[in-house]
């Protein structure tokens, strides 16, 4: 039968896609396309010239804060999005 300490602990991962549909979701239609474009600029790591690897999680995690800084203000649902996971 299965294991029945599963699971200890509860991580929640979301796939890129799922993620810019949920922080998009919270902001008005007509911002909409801006906010999509700025999402996926924080993911667009090829410019950085860094490998895989703690450096790279650090410039993303940047580019992410940077996002919610920008964005609290008009979307704060949107900004907490992002952050929460």
């Amino acid at each position: 039968m299965g294991n029945s300490n599963w699971p200890l602990t509860t991580l929640r991962q979301w796939c890129l896609i799922h993620k810019c549909r949920n922080v998009v979701s919270k902001v008005s239609l007509h911002d909409q396309e801006q906010v999509k474009k700025e999402f996926w600029e924080i993911f667009d790591t090829a410019a950085l010239g860094l490998a895989p690897g703690q450096l790279l999680v650090d410039a993303v995690q940047r580019r992410v804060g940077d996002f919610a800084a920008k964005r609290e203000k008009t979307y704060p649902a949107a900004a907490n999005s992002l952050l929460a996971d």
